[in-house]
């Protein structure tokens, strides 16, 4: 009998490919390690006290040990340790569908409006700490994440796996890395995404099509869907067996897709791929892809092809969010210079959603498509404007409550509110203009 792809998994434990390894407890680190996808010529200043943000430079491709320091944010919040939090809750309170058919439910107590706030400030935090993890070369220094154990079997060194439960949920978290500057295939593929190749969904066929996209994106996320994991499995059979669990156990299934920079693009196109597979497979709860300063998808037109994808067949059960965290003065964000990212923020303004959700969130079709663009991080080094540390005083207390609520349920916020004024595209086209 061939042995399960799913393997148990202890909140605690780190999963290997023979079956959870012990593993101490570990910080979460403070900040992620610098993309190497930046400018050449821009030297990239060190920060004052150290830490992962400064240990790496240009060409170093290695994540450096995870530095144990949790500042609190700009308006006052209590710091948020990614090892501590209960991720699997926070997710079913401010992720998945209210009440899915077919799947016995719990009584939700109904959280406070402050504690809803915090909660989606905790997932985006557990969020960014997987993206700087996806980075680390070595999977023994992958500590577990708001209570997800670090999946050592179902990750490549690419691709990045959490998993863990909850009663009313079954999680799973998958990272995508950035750009090694130390790793001649991680170059290629930022370079042979100037040119755009046919979308085709390497889950499965006849699944919908995205139209065409970046050739080193397309070529990235179809390698890491056709890599054997342990035991001779591909993804798309781990897939089907989570969802396969989740359903047995009247459990919704909640699936996130994570990236910073070159991982924010490939998670942008692979999220909407699974979401769609999972579709098929009739699974129900949640797919969302989170995508940290993200280069452009593909051609003109990406967007209108992204939402008829996600929009196509019947009312779905498994719902879709995309969620990109843009930042003022970010030059990676307005590259391949001919392709767009679908639902754009491309005007003034702090957070900007695809669409308002409908009366009945739980009717809701296709995809829920929204961008929150930062304040600059440095007005002087475009570069540093492309880090993922800086993140994490903005989900600490520069996005406001009102931005949250859109970024996660569609509700529009009010116009200018707060310090971020513009998109780094129309910065982009200010300078331009001068």
């Amino acid at each position: 009998m061939a042995p399960s792809p799913l393997a148990s998994t202890q909140p605690s434990a780190r999963i290997g490919p023979s079956g959870p390894l012990a593993s101490p407890a570990r910080e979460a680190p403070a900040a992620g390690p610098r993309s190497a996808l930046l400018v050449p010529g821009v030297p990239l200043p060190a920060r004052a006290g150290g830490g992962a943000a400064s240990a790496l430079r240009l060409g170093a491709g290695r994540a450096r040990a995870p530095v144990p320091v949790v500042r609190a944010g700009a308006r006052g919040l209590p710091p948020i340790d990614p090892a501590r939090v209960d991720l699997g809750r926070a997710l079913v309170h401010v992720d998945l569908p209210a009440r899915p058919a077919g799947a016995a439910r719990l009584q939700r107590g109904a959280p406070a409006p402050q504690s809803l706030d915090r909660m989606r400030r905790e997932v985006l935090e557990c969020m960014r700490a997987c993206a700087g993890h996806a980075y680390t070369v070595d999977p023994r220094e992958i500590p577990a994440v708001g209570g997800l154990a670090f999946d050592e079997a179902w990750s490549t060194p690419s691709l990045r796996c959490w998993r863990g439960g909850h009663p009313e949920a079954t999680a799973l978290v998958l990272a995508f890395s950035g750009t090694r500057m130390d790793d001649r295939k991680d170059l290629l593929c930022d370079l042979s995404s100037q040119w755009s190749l046919p979308h085709a969904n390497p889950l499965g066929q006849d699944l919908p099509s995205l139209g065409t996209v970046g050739m080193g994106w397309q070529e990235r996320w179809r390698s890491e869907a056709r890599t054997l994991r342990a035991d001779g499995f591909l993804l798309a059979a781990l897939l089907s067996a989570q969802a396969a669990e989740a359903r047995d156990a009247g459990r919704l299934l909640s699936v996130s897709v994570v990236g910073h920079s070159l991982g924010a693009v490939v998670a942008t196109l692979a999220g909407a791929d699974i979401a769609s597979f999972l579709r098929r497979h009739g699974a129900a709860g949640q797919v969302s892809a989170y995508a940290f300063n993200p280069p452009r998808l593909g051609p003109a037109g990406i967007g209108d092809r992204y939402r008829e994808a996600l929009e196509s067949g019947e009312a779905p059960e498994m719902r879709f969010a995309l969620r990109q965290l843009a930042r003022q003065g970010d030059p990676i964000q307005s590259m391949p210079f001919n392709m767009h990212h679908p639902g754009w923020a491309a005007r003034a303004g702090t957070t900007t959603t695809d669409r308002a959700p409908p009366a009945d969130a739980d009717a809701e079709r296709g995809a829920h498509l929204a961008t929150y663009t930062d304040r600059l991080s440095s007005p002087w080094n475009p570069a540093e404007n492309h880090e993922l540390p800086p993140w994490e005083s903005s989900i600490l207390g520069d996005i406001s409550e009102r931005e949250l609520r859109s970024l996660f349920t569609g509700s529009p916020a009010r116009k200018n509110e707060g310090r971020n004024a513009f998109t780094s595209l129309s910065m982009l086209n200010g300078l331009l203009s001068k």
